[in-house]
């Protein structure tokens, strides 16, 4: 069973990188090799007449200009172009040394660096498909939001910024979407990652409602699996547009999704590696992908998989509850040797701290929080554990996380073994919900809210769906 991918910003684009890269990490390269995925799952095929197979993303992939990095939208070799004028019209950004040894065949992470691996093309390994690629050429990379090329004080930074770039590429999206659905044999669903602090949550909204409208909502494909993985990328302080647009596309992403998965990584873990940099996207997306690709080894395996609709109805049950609130990553985490002998010894005093730091206690495994919120009441949870037997949870699964994280492009961002990952709707979500009300009922117009009284009253309806027990702060509407 097949499934679409669509990734919007640069932050997605690096989690979708290192999936994919997981996913070629699957790939057979010699008849003999034993084959445990289906790889049809993700990647599009293609037959050559030598008997050969091509693989490629089945993605939609969507960047500001400049976001593609030193790669090429068409590689073209010069010496077979004779008499042709090159009008360079920017600088171009040279070819990562690490995709230059990949043409030749030599896979050497090593070149890669947190100083080195600004862009996700610096380090993905499948070739994309020239025509899912697609730039917004008004709008340039380099700044935290993007920068409008024409008027560099507009940032990309609204919904409704967000919401006008789309109508520029509306026809041309729908056309390569349904190229894509016309190729599946059998749709499992849509997977979307997109950042929506920003511009892209207008535009991805607005991208999924078409989805919905133009290919799911009719007949056999009533019943659809799209499942947002939304980023919730630090921006810093945000201002009242920011905040309003950070608001709707919330609402809108997971009222138009089957599962959302809101994704907030915190930087403070056991799990977290020394080297870790929390300002690189390369290290910051690593820590997503691990969480994702759980879930994506379980849709793509071969024997046994836990299709999207599968995982998607143990969670919701049947309710209309669909944001996955809580989600977080274990580990179990080498500790510092313990002494196992017994007795009095001297010892100088300016070594007295560094014996301390020498012994620790047997921990809990090391947890490292990946959603918006904890809760103490949760309506249903998955997990997805290393090995069998992990945990007594019913509704448990078992991976692999080693495919992603013994990738040679997964950077050194992580410690320890026998992960397990957990998805989790709880009420916990509420709190976070009722802030947005509070906030929303005290502006009176801004131009990100298409209706904010509607916008209040689809807010104050999930409330109640994720609400447990009696509240009476409720009443006054937090006030």
């Amino acid at each position: 069973m097949n499934i679409i991918t669509v990734s919007l910003s640069s932050p997605a684009n690096h989690v979708t990188a290192q999936l994919f890269n997981a996913q070629e990490s699957h790939l057979p390269y010699t008849k003999s090799a034993p084959r445990f995925h289906d790889y049809s799952a993700f990647l599009s095929t293609t037959k050559n007449k030598n008997g050969t197979t091509n693989y490629a993303p089945r993605a939609l992939v969507y960047d500001l200009n400049g976001g593609f990095g030193g790669a090429p939208k068409y590689e073209v070799d010069p010496s077979t172009i004779s008499n042709v004028e090159v009008i360079n019209t920017a600088p171009r950004v040279p070819k990562h040394a690490f995709q230059s040894n990949l043409d030749s065949g030599i896979d050497n992470a090593q070149l890669l660096s947190v100083s080195n691996t600004k862009y996700w093309t610096d380090y993905n390994k499948l070739i994309y498909k020239p025509s899912s690629c697609v730039s917004l050429q008004d709008w340039d990379s380099g700044t935290p939001y993007g920068t409008n090329r024409n008027f560099p004080r507009l940032k990309f930074d609204t919904y409704s910024v967000g919401w006008e770039e789309y109508k520029k590429c509306q026809e041309t999206s729908i056309d390569e979407f349904r190229k894509y659905l016309e190729e599946c044999d059998l749709l499992q669903g849509v997977s979307m990652f997109s950042e929506y602090n920003s511009g892209w949550g207008g535009f991805s909204s607005h991208l999924l409602l078409d989805l919905k409208d133009e290919f799911f909502n009719n007949g056999a494909n009533n019943k659809h699996n799209i499942w947002v993985y939304g980023l919730a990328k630090d921006h810093g302080r945000m201002d009242i547009n920011q905040k309003c647009s950070s608001i709707a596309s919330f609402v809108e992403l997971a009222h138009h999704s089957s599962l959302f998965f809101p994704i907030r990584p915190t930087c403070e873990s056991q799990i977290l590696a020394p080297g870790f940099d929390s300002t690189s996207e390369w290290h910051q997306s690593s820590l997503t992908s691990l969480l994702v690709n759980s879930l994506w080894e379980l849709q793509s395996r071969k024997q046994s998989p836990s299709h999207m609709a599968e995982f998607e109805d143990n969670l919701t049950r049947g309710s209309n509850r669909n944001i996955v609130g809580e989600m977080c990553l274990k580990a179990k985490v080498s500790q510092k040797s313990q002494s196992k002998d017994f007795g009095v010894l001297d010892v100088p005093q300016d070594q007295i701290w560094d014996l301390m730091n020498s012994v620790s206690l047997a921990k809990e495994p090391a947890y490292l929080d990946m959603g918006l919120s904890n809760s103490s009441h949760e309506f249903s949870r998955a997990i997805v554990q290393e090995k069998p037997g992990e945990t007594s949870q019913k509704n448990a699964y078992t991976a692999s996380f080693s495919a992603i994280t013994k990738g040679s492009t997964f950077p050194p961002t992580v410690n320890g073994s026998s992960f397990v990952s957990e998805f989790a709707i709880t009420s916990g979500i509420a709190a976070t919900l009722k802030e947005n009300r509070k906030f929303l009922l005290r502006i009176k117009h801004n131009e990100n809210l298409t209706d904010r009284d509607e916008l209040i009253e689809d807010i104050s309806a999930m409330i109640e769906d994720y609400k447990h027990g009696y509240d009476d702060s409720d009443e006054e509407f937090d006030i």
